[in-house]
């Protein structure tokens, strides 16, 4: 416990300084976790992060994640994802079937799953300051409620098959608390826009932040891991603790487009 507060101190210290820097140094940052993150991901399925298609794969993550900063990020997109499926198809082609058409498939997946869930955040970020603060905010909220209100209350497993520890009172507990921090963030940065819209903002997260981190889960259950990684003491890799993060600036990011 003691070593997991320490990494959660240090780490979400540096972590919400270079959000709230902003610019090169945050871009950087995001492209490195996205970098690291997918790593974990190839390394789940023992893919050698030297071989042909995961290099590939990982070039497809910097464009989509680098998306946000092009003018026209929606034909950057296709074009990104375009070049990424052509190149990782043309693989088993190149390797005469050594590497099979359901190993490149895999890694698209991954590169999809994480490049355009940090290209969400990056794309956050430039919208300002309070709006990605705000989001973050919800994320946590609903880990530390689910966290006490499963301690304290919990009594029904809400998906033992994929995440034996987490609860239905665990689940509402989250909701309640991110709905909770999305009213106090409106007030103090009203990033939401009003508070009626800030709740459901808050709500949304509440639901979409436990059904990232259950994704993640199924994906390691899948390939009998309890981490993706060891990067951070405590607490695993860049994928256990952004699983959330992945999942929920993309769907904040859809919801807002459509507000618009």
């Amino acid at each position: 416990m003691r070593t997991r507060v320490i990494t959660a101190f240090i780490g979400g210290a540096a972590f919400l300084g270079l959000v709230a820097a902003g610019g090169w140094p945050f871009a950087l940052m995001v492209l490195l976790l996205a970098t690291i993150g997918f790593l974990e991901f190839a390394r789940m399925d023992g893919r050698p992060v030297r071989r042909f298609d995961v290099v590939l794969a990982l070039i497809g993550v910097w464009g989509l994640v680098a998306t946000p900063l092009a003018a026209a990020s929606p034909a950057w997109l296709r074009g990104v994802l375009t070049g990424l499926v052509f190149a990782l198809f043309a693989v088993p082609v190149l390797t005469a079937g050594r590497i099979r058409v359901p190993d490149v498939a895999y890694l698209f997946f991954g590169a999809c799953y994480i490049g355009m869930g940090f290209a969400a955040f990056l794309s956050a970020r430039l919208e300002g300051l309070a709006g990605v603060l705000s989001v973050i905010a919800c994320v946590w909220a609903t880990d530390t409620g689910a966290y006490f209100a499963g301690r304290f209350w919990g009594r029904r497993k809400l998906w033992p098959a994929i995440s034996p520890n987490k609860t239905v009172e665990g689940f509402f507990g989250g909701l309640v608390s991110s709905v909770a921090a999305a009213a106090v963030a409106q007030t103090v940065g009203g990033a939401f826009g009003s508070l009626p819209l800030a709740m459901a903002f808050g709500a949304a997260i509440g639901v979409v932040a436990p059904l990232g981190d259950l994704m993640e889960s199924a994906l390691k259950r899948a390939y009998g891991v309890k981490d993706s990684g060891r990067l951070l003491p405590g607490h695993g890799g860049v994928l256990d603790r952004f699983d959330s993060l992945l999942l929920v600036f993309p769907v904040v990011e859809l919801l807002t487009a459509g507000l618009r």
